[in-house]
């Protein structure tokens, strides 16, 4: 191993560092700004980058309780539909604070959509078997309200930041650094208080939706810290279009129009193709997911469809769908177009507690990275009400543990200078197994095929090292290592379960 090293001391000092600037990073920088909090805002794109505020979907919504009964049934309903896994005191911490999280917002001068025919069973979420209360969210419109609210509360912002390491000592987070992709520099910021919002890690796949960001890096991170994983193997995949645009999210409610062209010219009933319209993400749990089968068959060229039998007056979910799919993508409803198997959303992740805590002293998460609210199938909705509500505690939470435990000025940190020549080379083969035997055609002879290709990059992330003043092939090293071991932790935790279960699709065994 190498032996040199750079030392570095503070470039910044805060109370609460968040990281990560989806709709999860932008409530907890606001929230922990309110509670007076000195606050930094970390993304590693440009400011609202992360996979909220992208253009790869057609909507982004919110559910909650219409009332104390709904409120019960909600839970039970999260409960039902995760198999056991999702955590009781988490779901009931997720679904009490909707409704004030909705109105803190409100009073903060966002406007959240209301449905005009919210009765109209297109409203129903994934997974759900009734309507609940409905909010809409504009994604301009939030990214300016955020932009408005930072600038009036003089929150500092950094972007093109690549969260590289977490500093902790004896459990304690006391910093974190990170790479200025823009000023090729590594940068040390000094916080007694961190929030992880980094999303989750379907940019481990190369057929993927949202953020290319997404790659668990923050997972790794924390569980080095001392926090845990759960849940991982409960991925959402679900279809996408592949042409004329690739990785744009297909609308479930639309199945029951769909007519697909496939080569063996195998035809599904308007009986599962008006189930598999109940949800989004494919599940193992439903009983429809042939209609997936028939789709990932055709291949990375996507199964060719188009949609037929559409009602003279299409409910108004719909008409918004197809609208953004027009603008989007230039399809009409008389087009064709090919659809594929993606990776999207995770179910599981950094295991949090009702307080948003990691059980790391000072390290929070919220958002797509955290785990424990939902279980192997999520209700539509549920993950933007878990960014709200979640990124709003862990913003409080984090700004009053900083408020009692100041930010050492005295911190350094020693980097390694050493990389893998061959470094960039790691996320493309780390996609490629993931794609051949990680997505719908899971089995336990392939996932070990995967496990084996990941183990010989291991062994030679660690064999292949060589000292550089490089710090650019340094970093790339680094997150090649945080890539790598998440896509080690995704397959091995996949391997364990054992049979089909929610999102985990994969033959009994």
């Amino acid at each position: 191993m190498p032996s040199s090293c750079l030392q570095l001391v503070p470039s910044y000092i805060c109370d609460v560092l968040v990281i990560g600037s989806g709709l999860a990073g932008a409530c907890a920088a606001l929230s922990a700004r309110q509670q007076g909090a000195e606050v930094m805002l970390l993304s590693e794109g440009s400011t609202f980058s992360g996979s909220s505020f992208s253009g790869d979907t057609w909507g982004l919504g919110t559910i909650g309780p219409q009332d104390a009964a709904d409120a019960q049934d909600l839970e039970d309903t999260i409960l039902k539909v995760g198999s056991g896994v999702a955590d009781p005191t988490l779901v009931h911490t997720l679904v009490s604070q909707i409704r004030p999280t909705w109105e803190w917002l409100e009073q903060a001068g966002f406007h959240l959509c209301h449905p005009q025919s919210p009765e109209q069973q297109e409203y129903i979420p994934c997974f759900d078997h009734t309507v609940r209360e409905w909010r809409g969210i504009e994604r301009d419109s939030f990214k300016q309200g955020f932009a408005t609210q930072f600038d009036n509360l003089h929150l500092t912002c950094l972007p093109h930041r690549l969260l590289i390491d977490l500093i902790c000592e004896d459990h304690r987070i006391e910093g974190a650094i990170v790479f200025d992709t823009h000023r090729k520099r590594l940068e040390l910021i000094a916080a007694p208080a961190i929030v992880l919002a980094t999303g989750g890690v379907a940019g481990l796949y190369g057929h993927h939706l949202g953020s290319d960001t997404q790659r668990g890096i923050a997972h790794v991170l924390a569980h080095k810290a001392g926090a845990h994983l759960v849940n991982l193997e409960s991925i959402q995949l679900m279809e996408g279009f592949v042409a004329p645009k690739k990785n744009l999210v297909f609308s479930e409610k639309t199945f029951r129009y769909l007519s697909l062209d496939t080569e063996s010219g195998k035809q599904l009933s308007q009986e599962l193709l008006e189930q598999r319209s109940t949800h989004g993400p494919i599940s193992a749990r439903t009983g429809d997911s042939e209609v997936d089968k028939v789709i990932a068959k055709e291949g990375k060229h996507g199964c060719l469809g188009h949609y037929a039998n559409l009602p003279a007056q299409l409910p108004e979910l719909d008409t918004h769908y197809f609208q953004w799919l027009k603008e989007t993508t230039g399809i009409t409803t008389s087009d064709r177009f090919r659809l594929g198997i993606y990776a999207h959303a995770e179910n599981g992740g950094i295991l949090i507690d009702s307080y948003a805590s990691t059980g790391v002293d000072g390290l929070y998460a919220a958002g797509e990275c955290t785990g424990g609210m939902h279980g192997v199938d999520r209700l539509g909705g549920l993950s933007s009400a878990n960014c709200m509500v979640f990124g709003r505690i862990a913003g409080m939470n984090a700004a009053t543990w900083a408020q009692k435990h100041r930010t050492d000025n005295r911190l350094s940190y020693e980097s390694p200078m050493y990389c893998y020549p061959k470094a960039s080379t790691a996320l493309p083969l780390i996609q490629d197994n993931l794609d051949r035997y990680a997505l719908l055609n899971r089995n336990r002879e392939g996932l070990q095929i995967c496990m084996s290709s990941f183990t010989d990059l291991w062994d030679q992330l660690n064999a292949k090292q060589v000292t550089t003043d490089n710090i650019e092939e340094v970093v790339e090293t680094r997150i090649a290592y945080l890539e790598l071991t998440c896509a080690i932790f995704l397959v091995s935790t996949m391997d364990k379960r054992t049979s089909g279960f929610g999102a985990h699709i994969i033959p009994d065994r």
